[in-house]
């Protein structure tokens, strides 16, 4: 081949590839932009945002990805979740839905796995109290007929009290032993009589 005529086939490849590229920012024909991951980087070159591919998904993480605090916004095989992270780079607050697709917010504390969850069980709404090691130490909730409940577990996990707001009108107080056998019951009825 002529070297003018491969100079002139490059030339008219080089403004096709112009022209896709600045189709998306100048509003040209160009339809999507391919790639395992997207990095967008400041003046000094830092990488402050990344969208990349996760299991059943994508991420969108904003903020100096290196080093800082951070927001993602992603879809993985655990469904949706919008994060905020910690400057060491932990996890400290995160929307989510549960393995029901209901909504849940979460905070978490110094320790990982020390959290607040604001979102619903099988009963209702509620907010559940978790320690160190995970495991549910206060809920704060509503039931299906709307009858409000405070429950205390111990450090296994098990309710060991449950105080209701029964009917509107009426209070139970619940005393479970470690196998969650009922010890003692208080209930106020209506009338003011235990």
């Amino acid at each position: 081949m002529d070297p003018d005529e491969r100079i002139k086939q490059l030339e008219e490849r080089v403004r096709e590839l112009e022209n896709y590229l600045a189709g998306p920012v100048l509003g040209g024909t160009a339809q999507k932009l391919v790639g395992s991951s997207l990095e967008i980087a400041d003046e000094q070159g830092r990488v402050v945002a990344e969208l990349k591919p996760r299991p059943g998904g994508a991420s969108l993480i904003i903020g100096d990805v290196q080093a800082q605090a951070a927001v993602i916004v992603g879809r993985g095989a655990d469904g949706p979740h919008v994060m905020l992270t910690r400057r060491d780079q932990q996890c400290a607050a995160v929307l989510t839905t549960d393995e029901n697709d209901l909504p849940q917010l979460i905070f978490a504390g110094e320790q990982p796995k020390a959290k607040i969850t604001l979102g619903h069980s099988k009963a209702g709404p509620e907010f559940a109290f978790r320690d160190a090691e995970g495991r549910t130490r206060l809920t704060l909730g509503l039931m299906k007929n709307g009858t409000p409940s405070i429950a205390l577990y111990d450090a296994k996990g098990e309710m060991r009290v449950m105080l209701n707001a029964i009917d509107g009108s009426s209070t139970a107080l619940n005393l479970y032993d470690a196998k969650g056998k009922t010890c003692a019951q208080l209930i106020i009825r209506p009338d003011g009589v235990p």
